[in-house]
């Protein structure tokens, strides 16, 4: 107790002093933790372009093995190519509700030529057709967005498109392995891809996809609409759609009345 007085002393006649150690190591330790900081964002960045570098070079070696045996499985390209879609969590037992086939997509620019097309340097081109069910792409010209629904509706600002098929992409980084041959999960042969997540699900697919006309199918597809999956209008806002349409068709008919 009698060294309180005695601090408090020093304190006071060494204030300026002890005030001006104080803000040095402030000082020090704002610039400590400025560089820190600095070399954590080297740090991610630098990782950054490291995943991207083993991304790449994941593509390419999936890219050029993959093409291999898909070119073997495809041969003259005279018909279609099916692919199962097994979601990795359901290997190797759980398929009753999986393994479902898709068709590759694949085209020839002369019968001279080879089939292409089913495969990139970063993906595997698969399509599937939208009139199975009949129904149809609704697009807006000005924002870009779209969706499927049944043929010969009427939508504000979207036009009924005449395309019936989609061309998705399935990135190999979806793609967590694949088998060729005979397989548990196919009885035709075709590959089977084991996916990152479920082959109905547009976590698959990339991005971009590719409207075209079934009739282009095998042959290469002069007439094509690009379609972003991000502008893809969901489930609920169709029907939102569905009843603004009809509300003014019932608003025009009752001022005619």
């Amino acid at each position: 107790m009698e060294l309180c007085p005695k601090m408090l002393e020093w304190y006071c006649s060494n204030e300026t002093l002890v005030n001006f150690i104080i803000d040095i190591i402030t000082i020090v330790g704002f610039i400590t933790a400025i560089y820190a900081i600095c070399d954590i964002i080297k740090y991610l960045r630098t990782r950054k372009m490291q995943n991207k570098i083993n991304e790449m070079q994941r593509d390419e070696q999936t890219s050029h093995t993959l093409s291999r045996e898909l070119e073997k499985y495809i041969g003259s390209g005279g018909h279609d190519y099916g692919v199962r879609l097994v979601f990795y969590k359901n290997y190797p037992y759980k398929l009753d509700d999986d393994g479902f086939r898709k068709y590759l997509y694949w085209y020839k620019f002369s019968e001279k030529h080879v089939p292409s097309g089913y495969i990139s340097n970063t993906d595997v081109a698969i399509i599937e057709e939208v009139s199975f069910c009949g129904d149809r792409i609704y697009y807006n010209e000005k924002t870009h967005k779209w969706f499927i629904d049944g043929s010969n509706k009427q939508f504000k600002k979207y036009l009924e498109l005449p395309y019936d098929m989609i061309i998705y992409r399935l990135p190999f980084q979806n793609i967590l392995g694949y088998r060729f041959g005979s397989s548990d999960w196919t009885d035709k042969h075709e590959p089977v891809f084991f996916t990152k997540y479920k082959y109905n699900s547009w976590k698959l697919f990339g991005d971009n996809m590719t409207a075209v006309l079934r009739c282009q199918y095998g042959g290469f597809p002069s007439s094509q609409l690009i379609l972003s999956k991000t502008k893809r209008i969901k489930r609920y806002k169709v029907l939102f759609h569905k009843m603004k349409t009809k509300y003014v068709c019932i608003k025009r008919k009752v001022k005619r009345l």
